[in-house]
């Protein structure tokens, strides 16, 4: 048979397959899945990610050898703290078995494994940015006749929504989108990730092609429309990390990633009491998210080592929550600790900066490098924000993953 190289999975199975897998995640969380039911499209997307790759493999290699190329192509510091987050939480579920917490840790296994470990060996970063642009802009073309008209239903069942406080721009309201999502948080995370995968591709000599000009236009658009502070806050960070680089080179871009983590690592223990500084004022900016931290710290107080588990970990943290309407950690440098302890919590943070480091050195190899980079470093800036982790099949999930796994040397 025919060596399988990455070049040819993803001239024809590759980008078909990590499209389905980020569609079933998306129509998860759509309005559809109110009706029918989310995790079924989670599943279904999976299933026929994993059924193009099973093709691509039979055709292109001895299926024998393909875990054999995963294993050669993946880096000790992303496998390492990956498998033992993986062996954290299904200690959890052999302790405590049930269905839900089956699925769960699965769901955590599959998702995960999938987009950092396969995504990368048989998708090229050029395919995979393309894929990831062309999503982003995709949902911000079908939400973005809601942005004038509002919430669009056919039939009695909405197919587009817009959440949030509308703007008048002369003269003309203008509205929030959520395009197809039950939340805008989630466009949010697709029209940012687009924004610089479409940046990338056009520095890396796609300034021909029309329509990654457009798709540049329609994630930021989106990532404007939906009123998030997060979205271009990793958009600034990461800019101002990039011009250090092309100014100073490697070296340059080494001072202001560390400059830039020791201020976020600051803020963070200013905004929890732990060090000296303006907390009133960051707490007020912050709004309830210091409530939160605060919750899951005192959760992971109560079961330091191995945490609360899956299932569990949402519950202990609200019984620390003063104030009404609990609806998570939101931070994921905070959420694995509550979950799976000091063990994954340490695994967690081994694991983003191993992706970090992995990234950094590699910047120099060329412009989809220094995309991947800026991925990587996005999902360090939405951590401090968002409770997601890179395990599960949420779509923010996902796309944190696959930016991990592409922080490995090719």
């Amino acid at each position: 048979m025919k060596r399988w190289r990455v070049d040819d999975v993803s001239g024809r199975w590759g980008p078909t397959a990590l499209a389905a897998l980020l569609l079933g995640c998306i129509l998860s969380l759509s309005v559809l899945a109110r009706e029918v039911g989310g995790r079924l499209f989670s599943l279904a997307g999976f299933g026929v990610f994993a059924a193009l790759l099973s093709v691509g493999a039979l055709q292109y290699r001895d299926p024998r050898t393909v875990l054999a190329l995963i294993r050669e192509r993946s880096h000790p510091l992303i496998v390492g703290p990956l498998l033992v987050l993986w062996a954290v939480f299904t200690l959890h579920a052999l302790r405590a078995p049930s269905l839900q917490t089956a699925l769960h840790t699965a769901a955590y296994i599959a998702f995960s494994g999938a987009a950092m470990l396969v995504v990368p060996v048989v998708v090229s970063r050029r395919a995979a940015f393309s894929v990831i642009a062309a999503v982003g802009a995709g949902l911000m073309a079908i939400g973005l006749p809601s942005v004038v008209v509002g919430d669009i239903a056919i039939n009695g069942v909405t197919v587009t929504n817009t959440i949030g406080v509308t703007q008048t721009f002369f003269g003309v309201d203008l509205r929030p989108p959520a395009s197809i999502f039950t939340g805008r948080n989630y466009l949010r995370m697709v029209c940012v990730f687009g924004v610089v995968c479409s940046a990338g591709l056009l520095e890396d000599g796609g300034w021909r092609q029309p329509w990654l000009w457009v798709a540049l236009a329609l994630n930021l658009f989106g990532v404007v429309a939906t009123q998030g502070r997060s979205p271009l806050l990793a958009l600034l960070a990461v800019t101002l990390l990039l011009l250090a680089y092309e100014i100073g080179g490697r070296r340059a871009l080494a001072g202001a990633t560390i400059l830039g983590s020791l201020a976020a690592v600051v803020g963070f223990g200013v905004a929890l009491g732990h060090l000296p500084g303006p907390t009133e004022v960051l707490q007020t900016r912050l709004g309830t998210r210091v409530d939160d931290w605060t919750a899951g710290y005192h959760a992971f107080l109560e079961r330091p080592i191995l945490g609360w588990g899956i299932l569990d970990g949402h519950a202990a943290a609200e019984a620390h929550f003063l104030p009404e309407d609990f609806t998570g950690v939101h931070s994921s440098y905070v959420r694995p600790f509550v979950l799976g302890g000091i063990v994954a919590g340490l695994s967690y943070l081994a694991l983003l900066g191993g992706a970090l480091w992995n990234a950094f050195k590699t910047v120099d190899t060329g412009p989809l490098h220094v995309t991947a980079f800026a991925l990587v470093v996005m999902v360090f800036v939405f951590s401090v924000f968002d409770g997601a982790t890179v395990l599960g099949a949420n779509i923010t999930s996902v796309l944190w993953a696959v930016a991990v796994g592409y922080s490995q040397p090719a």
